[in-house]
């Protein structure tokens, strides 16, 4: 019988599911993007796909949950609206508050990292489009998705050219012809209805005949001899530049810049003012060596090929100029080699740092930079790094850095705090922004600071000193016309909101009709949400009928819910329910539809608030629909709903109100329990009469006296 017991375990250890993990989700504001962490568990894969404003993660392999409690405490709610988890699949929505791009990758190899960023959300992606050239007679129906294979239904194909080939290359074209259908008829190619002239093929005499001695090879099959360069699991089509292509530090002597340049320039030029092109591109390596970006690129501006042969110098111009590559050749694409070109691939990455980069190759291309640009560099480096989640490559740049230069320069400073937020200590991240703004010697980096500084100060909901707002507006004012303008703008009315400062933070939005409609729109939301939270009640109530009558839909889901619990809190409960109760959205959330219950059982609609409260399982919930209950008088299914969910001091009110002495529980709170007791006294019957004796008529007397004093007691309980 051993093997009947044995066998009866595999079963039930087979057939118990294993509890399920939770995996925490944290996120983070970075600035021009949000970032959201959540460590895999072993074996678990994640994919994700994304439409419109909606996107969807979901993890296979295990038995995972996610940890959703704490999501806004560090960040707002400008990019992402809300965040749950679909009960249907358990797959993990996020519901974005802007037109945005949801980007993932995994960090360190167990650290799925999800950026938020601006950008043009996809919907249904483009059919590839590759140019194949094939003959027709062979691509038969191939036009036609509805058209079956030729050779499916047992009659020959098509004649084809190679149908005198042997066998195996008869199997392998069919096969390869079926393949092209089945990715035509799902949208993955588009058939070319007039293929390429092939008549070039049959004049060149050396390619008649039957071919046998040629080795047919594709275009990436001739780019594969980069490929060595790159680390495994790269994709191939990405293919490695040469070494002596970036090799910067070999571009430049030990003499002196002018002793250098001077001979160059001399010769630029040579009859009828032609510039000598290997003469411009040794004096634009020069210039590049010493960090002149844009002197490069107007030297390479005088040859009128050098966007495509010299990409990698223009690339390399445009990077160090702070500006963005050209189009062509992306750096970005060589962020998985091994080289220094991975280096340079992270800097070109910008605000969206590649999902894969050799992190040894990016550190030794570093230390082979002369020792005059890694200060210079060094301090973007560090913050590309942390964008790509590679916090301790990031230190090592920045102590490297620190080797070369004294301090921590503003462009230090910076990276510093970009490493602090991501390692997650805000303290150091305000203490390294607040020491660039007070520098204020690097006019790229102050006004990066100012807005790094009041978005720190928005998502932890801190005030600004008032010489932060005035150096906010003093910006605003000053650089309105850059590409910052806009931001200054915004971040000086919200620098003013947080001071506490409401009525000029309102007025100066009204009165800013340059700001996009959308940057109009994310500034008011975040102007009223602090005028809920933090405002006098009399500032909060004109800002918020100013502002939610005349334009209703201009604020987030997430804002009106702010502005009904602040009218619930001072006891405006009819205003409340008719602001939560507008169909501003198809589908209330969780908070909404607690926030309608609440003022609907204060504004006397008791039943209103049971529908808001249908499969709601949690406390809150539970204790709304008692309170329901009792307005509606069913006072014992109010008790009952009130212990059932533990809550002691709702069920003894219910108990209370019902006479239920029975029902009172005996953790009760003493008010009650005393209150009880003294009813119970008062429901004692009066001894029977008559009363023939003088003591049966004193003992009444004395009972009434008691039962006066009992009453007394009562109500001073019951007040």
């Amino acid at each position: 019988m051993r093997w009947h017991h044995a066998l009866l375990l595999c079963l039930w250890l087979v057939a118990t599911p294993l509890s399920a993990q939770t995996v925490t989700v944290r996120s983070g504001e970075h600035g021009s993007f949000t970032r959201l962490t959540i460590p895999l568990p072993d074996g678990v894969t994640w994919s994700l796909e994304q439409s419109g404003r909606l996107a969807r993660l979901r993890l296979d392999g295990g038995d995972v949950t996610f940890g959703l409690d704490r999501i806004f405490d560090r960040i707002g709610r400008n990019r992402l609206t809300e965040i749950r988890v679909d009960g249907s699949d358990g797959r993990l929505e996020l519901r974005l508050a802007c037109r945005c791009v949801v980007n993932g990758r995994l960090a360190d190899g167990s650290l799925l990292v999800l950026d938020i960023r601006p950008g043009e959300p996809p919907d249904r992606p483009d059919p590839l489009r590759l140019p194949l050239s094939f003959d027709m007679a062979g691509l038969a129906g191939l036009h036609d998705p509805d058209a079956p294979n030729p050779g499916d239904d047992g009659s020959p194909g098509p004649a084809s050219p190679i149908a005198s080939r042997s066998a195996p290359a008869i199997s392998a074209q069919d096969r390869l012809l079926s393949q092209i259908r089945r990715a035509v008829r799902q949208d993955l190619l588009n058939a070319m209805p007039n293929p390429p002239d092939r008549s070039a093929v049959s004049s060149r005499p050396e390619l008649a005949g039957d071919g046998d001695h040629l080795a047919v090879i594709t275009a990436i099959d001739r780019d594969m001899q980069g490929a060595s360069l790159r680390g495994p699991g790269s994709s191939a089509a990405d293919i490695c530049l040469p070494e002596d292509s970036l090799a910067i530090e070999t571009w430049g002597g030990d003499a002196p810049f002018e002793q250098q340049v001077g001979p160059l320039r001399a010769r630029l030029f040579r009859e009828f003012d032609r510039a000598d092109p290997e003469t411009a591109r040794t004096l634009a390596r020069l210039y590049l060596h010493f960090g002149f970006g844009a002197e490069a690129a107007t030297v390479l501006e005088l040859l009128p090929d050098a966007r495509d042969r010299d990409k990698a110098l223009v690339s390399l111009a445009h990077l160090l100029d702070r500006r963005p590559e050209p189009p062509g050749l992306s750096l970005r694409d060589q962020a998985a080699c091994r080289t220094v070109a991975a280096m340079w691939a992270v800097l070109a990455g910008g605000d969206s740092p590649p999902a894969e980069l050799d992190q040894d190759a990016v550190l030794r291309g570093f230390a082979r930079l002369p020792k005059h640009l890694r200060p210079e560099i060094g301090p973007r480096l560090a913050e590309a790094l942390v964008r790509a989640g590679r916090t301790e490559a990031a230190s090592t740049v920045l102590r490297a850095v620190r080797r070369t230069v004294p301090g921590s320069p503003p462009p230090v400073a910076m990276a510093e705090a970009e490493l602090a937020a991501a390692i997650g200590n805000p303290d150091m991240r305000r203490d390294k922004l607040v020491r660039v703004l007070d520098a204020q010697s690097d006019p790229q980096e102050a006004p990066r600071a100012l807005l790094a500084l009041v978005e720190t100060a928005w998502t932890e909901r801190s005030g600004l000193a008032a010489e932060t707002v005035a150096l906010a507006a003093a910006f605003a004012a000053e650089l309105r016309h850059t590409e910052l303008g806009a931001e200054l703008r915004q971040a000086h009315l919200l620098a003013l909101a947080l001071s506490g400062e409401f009525d000029p933070a309102f007025e100066a939005l009204a009165a800013d009709d340059r700001l996009d409609p959308e940057d109009v729109r994310v500034t008011r939301n975040r102007l009223v949400t602090l005028t809920a939270e933090s405002a006098d009640d009399i500032t909060f109530l004109t800002h918020v009928l100013a502002d939610l009558t005349p334009r209703p839909g201009a604020l987030d889901p997430q804002t009106i819910d702010r502005i009904g619990a602040r009218l619930l809190k001072i006891g405006f409960a009819d205003e409340a329910f008719a602001i939560l109760d507008t169909p501003f959205e198809v589908t209330a959330s969780d908070t909404r539809r607690l926030l309608r219950a609440e003022a609907a059982i204060s504004s006397g609609r008791p039943n209103r608030a049971l529908l808001d409260l249908l499969d709601h399982p949690d406390d809150t919930a539970t204790a709304l629909r008692a309170r329901a209950l009792m307005a509606i008088g069913n006072l014992e299914e109010a008790g009952a709903q009130a212990r059932a969910a533990g809550l002691v001091d709702l069920a003894a009110q219910a108990a209370w109100q019902d006479d239920r002495w029975t029902a009172m529980p005996p953790n009760a709170p003493e008010s009650y329990r005393t209150a009880t007791e003294l009813a119970r006294a008062l429901d004692r019957p009066p001894p029977p009469g008559p009363y023939a004796r003088l003591s049966d008529a004193r003992a009444l007397l004395e009972d009434s006296n008691g039962a006066r004093e009992r009453i007394d007691a009562l109500l001073s309980v019951i007040e």
